[in-house]
């Protein structure tokens, strides 16, 4: 497990590709009874989180990608936030495959809308 930290410019769409290995270094391959699950914190001993997203995508073998939209970080303040990635499946098993890294929105100029 290690960190990744990543950025996007508020209100934007972007393609993050996430290469996920299991403990011997072989890709990890997601069953289907397993959901990679991205998540968004304000503060890391905060309880609540601000965004979450499944990631369900396959680019190949052991590398998914996640997905953010516009709508996605469009209200929220620019700044560093923290974010990491868990396994589940069966109900009741959880763990990090990608450990609390920072996840940091630029602040943007132009918004999707603006005309010309």
């Amino acid at each position: 497990m290690a960190k990744h930290d990543l950025s996007i410019v508020r209100g934007t769409s972007n393609v993050f590709g996430l290469a996920i290995t299991n403990a011997d270094g072989s890709p990890f391959v997601l069953e289907d009874n397993q959901t990679l699950v991205f998540a968004v914190k304000r503060k890391l001993k905060d309880e609540d989180r601000i965004l979450i997203k499944k990631i369900t995508n396959i680019v190949e073998v052991g590398t998914y990608y996640l997905e953010l939209f516009t709508t996605d970080t469009a209200e929220l303040d620019p700044g560093k936030y923290y974010y990491d990635v868990g396994l589940q499946y069966g109900g009741s098993v959880f763990f990090n495959v990608i450990e609390a890294s920072i996840f940091e929105i630029k602040p943007n100029i132009s918004q999707l809308g603006d005309g010309a």
